[in-house]
C-alpha cells in the first residue's frame, strides 16, 4: 500500500473535503441495508465512517460505483479499504448512460 506523503494528504483532504463535497457526507452518510449481512448502499464514505461501517457490518468488498477518479476522495477510500484489509472493485457507471 503505497501512503499519502503529509504535504500531499493536507491537499488530498481539502481536495476530498470542499471539491468534492466530503464534508457534508461525514454527518449525512446514506448508508442502507440492501439485504442484511449481504449487501449495504451509502454515497461515497469519508475514511472514519468506512471503518465504522465494516466493523458494525463486517464488510469485506467495497464496490466503487464512482470508477477510479484520482481526486482526493477517491485516494483517501483506496487507502482507508487497504488499511482495512477490504477488497475494492472500480465498478464505474454514470447517471446518464446504461450500465
Amino acid at each position: 500500500m503505497e501512503t499519502i506523503p503529509p504535504v500531499s494528504r493536507r491537499r488530498v483532504w481539502l481536495d476530498a473535503l470542499f471539491v468534492d463535497h466530503a464534508i457534508l457526507r461525514m454527518v449525512w452518510t446514506n448508508f442502507h441495508t440492501v439485504a442484511p449481512g449481504v449487501l449495504y448502499r451509502s454515497n461515497h464514505p469519508t475514511p472514519g465512517n468506512l471503518r465504522r461501517f465494516v466493523r458494525k457490518n463486517r464488510i469485506r468488498t467495497l464496490i466503487n460505483l464512482r470508477g477510479r477518479a484520482g481526486n482526493g476522495a477517491d485516494v483517501l477510500s483506496r487507502e482507508a479499504a487497504a488499511k482495512l484489509g477490504l477488497d475494492f472493485i472500480d465498478l464505474p457507471m454514470r447517471s446518464s448512460l446504461p450500465p
